[in-house]
């Protein structure tokens, strides 16, 4: 049976693609890793797991705030809203966004999108 993730294609699309570019930035060409799992029934859940800059654990929260970068990240080129769009377009698809930090260093990003339920 397929599943299905509701929402917007080109939206979800946007959002997933920043989340890996910004892994793959801050992962100082250390490898970066993505798993897709059936979090629940009802729920699936995006994993991406980058092994370069860890984040605070003030700094887990902030940086989804808009113009807000991480402690560690003086050199990388950015702009600061990339984290702020991604995690707007993921709750308008009733969803949730979530930063953690990665055992061994580096940051987990957690995507949990609802079903679309036949």
């Amino acid at each position: 049976m397929p599943v299905r993730v509701w929402g917007n294609a080109y939206l979800l699309k946007t959002a997933l693609l920043n989340l890996s570019d910004n892994a793959a930035k801050y992962s100082g060409g250390q490898p970066v890793t993505l798993f897709l799992e059936m979090d629940t029934k009802e729920r699936a859940r995006i994993r991406i797991e980058d092994r370069g800059i860890d984040l605070t654990p003030d700094e887990e929260e902030r940086v989804l705030l808009p113009l807000i970068h991480g402690s560690d990240v003086q050199v990388i080129d950015r702009f600061g809203i990339g984290l702020t769009l991604a995690r707007r377009i993921i709750s308008l698809h009733l969803g949730q966004l979530y930063l953690l930090p990665r055992s061994g260093g580096g940051t987990l990003t957690d995507i949990i999108l609802p079903l679309q339920l036949a």
